[in-house]
């Protein structure tokens, strides 16, 4: 959850990406070769690049294009052509929609089923939030 103290006059829209949409359609091909295939964040943290949500079981891409630095098994190459292809896919306007801030906006998101990203704000224009995360249901 997101709450805006202050919000920018221009620039630091959320944009919020529909993961399940993004990996519902992708090539049959493409679907089958990530559907196994696990992802290293930054921290070393390893998470499966597609998973079924807790609640609804419907699959999602589930990958940070900010954090993960590698596809386990794969070259660094080969890796960053994977991400690329499938940051391209998950951006598509379709996918995304785009959130102009507002002093007094709770946003509330599952990032089991989205990504988030805010855009650049210049610093003349500041943004207060608070955030706060909620326990999930159970690890998957």
């Amino acid at each position: 959850m997101f709450y805006f103290l202050k919000a920018p006059l221009q620039g630091g829209d959320f944009l919020f990406a529909n993961m399940y949409l993004a990996y519902e359609t992708l090539p049959e091909k493409l679907k089958q070769q990530v559907e196994s295939l696990e992802t290293i964040h930054r921290n070393g943290v390893v998470h499966s690049l597609v998973r079924s949500h807790p609640i609804t079981r419907r699959k999602a891409l589930y990958i940070n294009m900010g954090l993960t630095v590698g596809i386990i098994g794969f070259s660094h190459k080969e890796s960053v052509w994977l991400m690329r292809d499938l940051n391209r896919h998950l951006n598509r306007p379709e996918f995304v929609y785009r959130h102009k801030l507002q002093v007094g906006d709770l946003i509330i998101c599952d990032n089991a089923s989205v990504a988030h990203f805010a855009t650049y704000a210049d610093p003349q224009y500041p943004q207060l939030q608070h955030r706060t995360t909620i326990c999930g249901t159970v690890r998957f």
